[in-house]
């Protein structure tokens, strides 16, 4: 009679077991959909009269590198510092699989811009911004690689300085033909002059009209002199 009883009562179990288990009472773990990372872009032009082109942006992985000092500059550096023309850049970009975004507007003297740029990929720890200083025959501003590993949470933020770069690639005598952010500009993007060295350093400064020296080529008005740094950044984790 024992036996039977405990018989019953593990059948019973079973029972109620294998009815908690119907099909309508499985739970089903969801996979963990992670909210893409948006960061917002930040160039402030700190300088008195060069007007900054668009600012070409690249969130891309590490290791990636846009230009380095001392080394001759890209075809695709070349046309941005020399002409405001970022596609080659965009090119190598859309290459390496990163993402690649463009300020909407130049940027003026004294002004700021942002933009958000949106990560694609975990890997996307890096940033490299680059613009074209305007009254400038290949002058331009370059953060290279910058590193965004910090910027854990929404409202980390890092904040930069960056000095004028010359790429080496054109002689620096500021004629007619500058302040054009185009990549039909007279004279832009035209390959290297063989005056300069061919390699990327920093900018020596402008010329300006009113230098006292012969035969002066220069248009540049004296409000085109700068001082380092001429740009601020701002990077912020949304």
């Amino acid at each position: 009679m024992y036996k039977q009883i405990q018989a019953t009562f593990l059948t019973l179990a079973v029972a109620a077991f294998l009815t908690s288990c119907d099909d309508d009472d499985v739970i089903v773990e969801e996979p963990v959909v992670e909210d893409p990372v948006v960061y917002s872009v930040s160039v402030r032009n700190l300088t008195n009269g060069q007007t900054l082109s668009r600012a070409a942006m690249v969130l891309h992985a590490t290791g990636s590198s846009y230009y380095s000092m001392g080394a001759p500059a890209s075809t695709e550096l070349e046309m941005l510092a020399e002409a405001g023309d970022a596609s080659g850049i965009q090119s190598l970009s859309d290459a390496a699989g990163s993402v690649f975004a463009l300020a909407s507007d130049p940027i003026e003297p004294g002004e700021s811009l942002s933009t958000f740029v949106t990560a694609t990929d975990t890997a996307q720890l890096e940033m490299t911004i680059l613009s074209r200083m305007g009254s400038t025959n290949d002058g331009f501003v370059g953060a290279n690689a910058v590193s965004l590993a910090s910027l854990a949470a929404s409202g980390d933020y890092v904040k930069m300085y960056m000095r004028a770069l010359d790429a080496g690639t054109e002689q620096n005598i500021e004629g007619a033909n500058v302040g054009t952010f185009d990549a039909n500009r007279p004279g832009g993007a035209n390959g290297f002059s063989g005056s300069e060295g061919n390699f990327i350093t920093l900018h020596p400064g402008v010329i300006t009209s009113i230098e006292p020296i012969p035969n002066n080529p220069s248009m540049l008005p004296q409000s085109a002199k700068f001082d380092n740094p001429v740009v601020q950044v701002t990077i912020s984790r949304m």
